[in-house]
């Protein structure tokens, strides 16, 4: 989903793995607003073409699921977080978090195909096969476009998960928002290793930068 708030003329989409639900229930109990969409919309085939919790800004504006003024007025916001974290922080959902989805035919994972045979691949192998499975851009042949560009597209304002409180509290400032509130915590990652870094051997630090390369260096982040 997206939070669309127009009295600040706000736009918050949830980017994977960056506290977005927190965020978004934050500004939903503090400054109202709207989910966008309330439900997945799909095509005529039943494939989901904008999902419920995770929609795309450029999703939002295809589909004028707000009113294309007030879209192109607004002030559109993201998170973005460490490639090198995000990505561990998904194998390890996948791994331990999500197992259990497998056996619900209902469970948010049996939307895709490919999400089922990545757990099932998951299941079997560990993070650095896992890993070179989806980023080794030698072995995939692939040129990586990154991890966070379908979500920023059409995003004016960039919040980093790292540095989220105070780039919150810079959000609420520019959108005039006098009486401050704070973002809870909402579904942390139970039991994963406090510091990513210990999970990467050198060989995939180095498939890492070359595979992140443009975000590393658009956003600063580095291993």
């Amino acid at each position: 989903m997206a939070v669309w708030i127009k009295k600040y003329k706000l736009l918050y989409a949830l980017t994977p793995r960056t506290a977005s639900t927190a965020t978004a229930t934050a500004l939903r109990k503090n400054l109202g607003g709207k989910q966008v969409p309330n439900e997945d919309i799909r095509n005529d085939a039943g494939k989901v073409i904008v999902a419920r919790k995770h929609s795309k800004l450029s999703e939002i504006m295809k589909h004028e699921l707000i009113d294309p003024a007030d879209f192109n007025n607004a002030v559109r916001v993201t998170t973005v977080r460490n490639p090198f974290d995000s990505v561990y922080s998904l194998w390890y959902k996948k791994k331990y978090t999500y197992v259990p989805l497998l056996d619900d035919p209902s469970s948010f994972i049996h939307k895709d195909q490919n999400s089922v045979n990545d757990m099932l691949f998951v299941k079997e192998n560990g993070f650095e096969e896992w890993f070179k499975k989806h980023y080794d851009t030698d072995e995939t042949g692939k040129t990586s476009q990154g991890i966070y560009k379908r979500w920023t597209h059409q995003a004016n304002h960039i919040m980093k998960f790292e540095n989220l409180a105070e780039d919150f509290s810079e959000l609420l400032d520019k959108l005039g928002v006098e009486k401050k509130f704070e973002i809870g915590i909402l579904n942390p990652t139970e039991g994963r290793k406090r510091d990513y870094r210990t999970a990467y051997t050198d060989e995939m630090r180095q498939i890492g930068e070359k595979a992140f390369a443009a975000e590393l260096k658009k956003y600063n982040y580095e291993f």
